[in-house]
């Protein structure tokens, strides 16, 4: 989430709301894009939360950047510096523009820019994923950093190899903000009689090889 920026509110009760129940918040994720498509600087502040509202959250922080075409190698460095900076425990996760994102580039790292220039800056650790959606874990000074891709979606239509039967496999619902619930980021609602008759698959997010 974007922490509040406003000349006359600037903290918008954030220190009233980490205080109430903070042991009930086990993440905050950080928006922090590195760069907005409209903008020309390749870090811009507008669009990122202030450090100094970051630095009072009680709980754990993950600073969340999407990467677009043209950001600017040289500063990634200095931005994973300045959070470290503020704290060591927070973690950094650099996302691919999911738009440019398929079933057929998902996996593919021969062609990513993004993980080339992560792999000269970082430590690779290890990838995790599903057909959904994947992450590439690197460590910079005890610091967790990751590399995320997702596809534009959230159901994958598959055939069954066994049977034939075709299956909309659904990864997420999206629950908006006045209560209805979607099957999609292209606001799809969920079919809710359907969905009572869906059949649950073992999870199939796991560590797998990194192919070069």
């Amino acid at each position: 989430n974007n922490l509040p920026i406003s000349e006359d509110k600037k903290n918008m009760n954030i220190d009233r709301k980490n205080e109430e129940k903070p042991e009930s918040i086990n993440l905050k994720n950080e928006q922090n894009n590195t760069e907005n498509k409209k903008e020309e600087t390749p870090i811009s502040k507008e669009v990122e939360s202030p450090d100094e509202m970051i630095k009072k959250i009680p709980t754990k922080v993950r600073i969340n950047t999407v990467l677009y075409d043209n950001y600017d190698y040289g500063k990634i460095l200095g931005f994973v510096d300045r959070f470290l900076n503020l704290n060591k425990n927070y973690s950094i996760q650099f996302r691919y523009d999911y738009t440019e994102t398929t079933i057929e580039n998902l996996y593919d790292v021969k062609n990513d820019k993004i993980f080339k220039d992560l792999s000269k800056l970082f430590t690779f650790k290890e990838l995790t994923g599903c057909r959904m959606r994947n992450s590439y874990s690197f460590i910079y000074k005890d610091m967790q950093i990751n590399y995320h891709r997702t596809l534009p979606f959230s159901t994958i239509i598959e055939k069954d190899k066994n049977d034939g039967k075709i299956y909309e496999i659904l990864y997420d619902i999206l629950i908006k903000q006045d209560g209805t619930f979607h099957s999609d980021w292209d606001k799809t609602p969920l079919d809710l009689e359907k969905y009572k008759k869906v059949i649950f698959e073992p999870n199939d997010n796991k560590k797998r090889e990194l192919i070069l």
